[in-house]
Protein backbone atom coordinates (compact mmCIF):
# COMPACT_ATOMS: atom_id res chain seq x y z
CA UNK A 1 0.00 0.00 0.00
CA UNK A 2 2.88 2.46 0.91
CA UNK A 3 4.59 1.87 -2.47
CA UNK A 4 0.97 2.41 -4.62
CA UNK A 5 0.85 5.55 -2.14
CA UNK A 6 4.36 7.07 -3.20
CA UNK A 7 4.04 5.78 -6.91
CA UNK A 8 0.95 7.92 -6.83
CA UNK A 9 2.68 10.76 -4.92
CA UNK A 10 5.79 10.72 -7.48
CA UNK A 11 3.24 11.20 -10.50
CA UNK A 12 1.15 14.20 -9.45
CA UNK A 13 4.69 15.83 -7.91
CA UNK A 14 6.25 15.28 -11.32
CA UNK A 15 3.10 16.45 -13.20
CA UNK A 16 2.80 19.63 -11.02
CA UNK A 17 6.42 20.50 -11.25
CA UNK A 18 6.50 20.67 -14.94
CA UNK A 19 3.21 22.75 -15.05
CA UNK A 20 5.44 25.56 -13.04
CA UNK A 21 7.80 26.19 -16.53
CA UNK A 22 5.75 28.91 -18.62
CA UNK A 23 6.72 27.12 -22.09
CA UNK A 24 7.56 23.47 -23.53
CA UNK A 25 11.19 22.63 -23.22
CA UNK A 26 13.04 20.82 -25.94
CA UNK A 27 12.74 17.05 -25.85
CA UNK A 28 15.66 15.15 -23.76
CA UNK A 29 15.62 18.67 -21.17
CA UNK A 30 17.84 18.04 -18.18
CA UNK A 31 16.78 20.12 -15.18
CA UNK A 32 19.97 21.72 -13.61
CA UNK A 33 18.71 23.98 -10.73
CA UNK A 34 15.65 25.20 -9.81
CA UNK A 35 15.02 28.41 -7.42
CA UNK A 36 11.92 30.19 -6.05
CA UNK A 37 13.72 32.92 -3.77
CA UNK A 38 13.77 35.22 -6.54
CA UNK A 39 17.27 36.62 -6.56
CA UNK A 40 18.53 34.31 -9.55
CA UNK A 41 17.74 32.12 -12.51
CA UNK A 42 13.81 30.40 -12.23
CA UNK A 43 15.33 27.52 -13.80
CA UNK A 44 18.32 25.94 -15.53
CA UNK A 45 18.34 23.55 -18.41
CA UNK A 46 20.86 21.77 -20.29
CA UNK A 47 19.33 19.71 -23.55
CA UNK A 48 21.51 17.92 -26.11
CA UNK A 49 21.74 19.42 -29.43
CA UNK A 50 23.08 22.64 -31.43
CA UNK A 51 22.80 26.15 -30.11
CA UNK A 52 20.49 27.99 -33.47
CA UNK A 53 18.32 24.25 -32.97
CA UNK A 54 17.96 24.49 -29.18
CA UNK A 55 17.41 28.17 -29.45
CA UNK A 56 14.97 27.73 -32.20
CA UNK A 57 13.00 25.17 -29.98
CA UNK A 58 12.48 27.32 -27.44
CA UNK A 59 11.49 30.70 -29.39
CA UNK A 60 8.76 28.63 -31.51
CA UNK A 61 7.99 27.23 -27.98
CA UNK A 62 7.34 30.33 -26.07
CA UNK A 63 5.80 31.74 -29.16
CA UNK A 64 3.44 28.63 -28.73
CA UNK A 65 2.92 29.65 -25.05
CA UNK A 66 1.32 33.02 -26.02
CA UNK A 67 4.71 34.99 -25.36
CA UNK A 68 5.62 37.62 -28.03
CA UNK A 69 9.17 38.58 -28.18
CA UNK A 70 10.80 42.14 -27.31
CA UNK A 71 14.43 42.19 -27.31
CA UNK A 72 17.02 39.28 -28.63
CA UNK A 73 20.59 40.53 -28.01
CA UNK A 74 23.56 38.30 -28.79
CA UNK A 75 25.77 38.34 -25.87
CA UNK A 76 28.85 36.01 -27.77
CA UNK A 77 29.53 34.41 -31.07
CA UNK A 78 32.26 31.65 -29.61
CA UNK A 79 30.54 29.99 -27.88
CA UNK A 80 27.47 31.46 -29.14
CA UNK A 81 24.88 32.97 -26.40
CA UNK A 82 22.04 35.22 -26.38
CA UNK A 83 19.65 36.44 -24.01
CA UNK A 84 15.74 37.09 -25.21
CA UNK A 85 13.31 39.03 -23.61
CA UNK A 86 9.56 37.84 -24.14
CA UNK A 87 6.75 39.13 -22.65
CA UNK A 88 2.69 37.92 -22.20
CA UNK A 89 -0.26 39.43 -20.25
CA UNK A 90 2.32 42.43 -19.18
CA UNK A 91 4.99 39.93 -17.43
CA UNK A 92 8.77 39.67 -18.84
CA UNK A 93 10.18 36.39 -19.39
CA UNK A 94 14.14 36.94 -19.64
CA UNK A 95 15.77 33.74 -21.23
CA UNK A 96 19.46 33.44 -21.58
CA UNK A 97 20.81 30.60 -23.90
CA UNK A 98 24.12 29.93 -24.57
CA UNK A 99 26.54 26.26 -25.71
CA UNK A 100 27.84 24.64 -22.99
CA UNK A 101 29.78 22.35 -24.71
CA UNK A 102 30.11 20.68 -28.18
CA UNK A 103 26.93 18.93 -28.11
CA UNK A 104 24.99 20.75 -25.54
CA UNK A 105 23.18 23.90 -25.35
CA UNK A 106 21.91 25.24 -21.76
CA UNK A 107 19.36 27.48 -21.16
CA UNK A 108 18.41 29.88 -17.68
CA UNK A 109 15.07 31.61 -17.33
CA UNK A 110 13.45 33.87 -14.79
CA UNK A 111 10.63 36.77 -14.45
CA UNK A 112 12.00 40.38 -14.15
CA UNK A 113 9.84 42.45 -12.21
Amino acid sequence: MQKIFLICFLIVAAFLYADNAPFQYPDGYRVDSHSDDGRTWRESVTVKGKYADVKKTIAVNLKKAGYRIKHDIPLSETPPSTLMAWEKAGKTLVVMVFESSETEVSFSWGYFE
